[in-house]
């Protein structure tokens, strides 16, 4: 279970589930926190707009948190925004850092920071 801050652009990990990840990008040009989210592709090569930023995966090993974070100057692939409501953001992940990777879909609930 994720959950999306808008306004940071990260998807928040839920440790009650055995992994979680945790991703944050940057949107296109010209757009902020007031825009909201942009379906689209968001790959990790790209100068400045429209990318990955960051990727975190979270897991629970005996009882304690752990995590691993992806280099992303090592990283190949991209996250996709397939679609856009006024309360969820869902789409596909697709991340490959050398024998590490991530790949699936998702659905997260947007909320509201406070």
């Amino acid at each position: 279970m994720f959950h999306h801050e808008p306004n940071s652009g990260s998807v928040i990990a839920d440790l009650n589930d055995p992994i979680s990840l945790g991703h944050q990008f940057v949107g296109q040009e010209g757009t902020d926190e007031e825009t909201g989210y942009k379906t689209g592709t968001y790959p990790t090569k790209a100068e400045k707009f429209d990318k990955v930023d960051y990727v975190n995966v979270a897991y629970l090993s005996d009882g304690k948190e752990s995590s691993n974070s992806f280099d992303l100057a090592k990283t190949t692939g991209e996250v996709k925004i397939t679609a856009v409501s006024a309360d969820s953001v869902s789409g596909e992940i697709n991340l490959t850092e050398g024998e590490r990777s991530v790949k699936g879909t998702f659905t997260t609930k947007i909320t509201v920071k406070k």
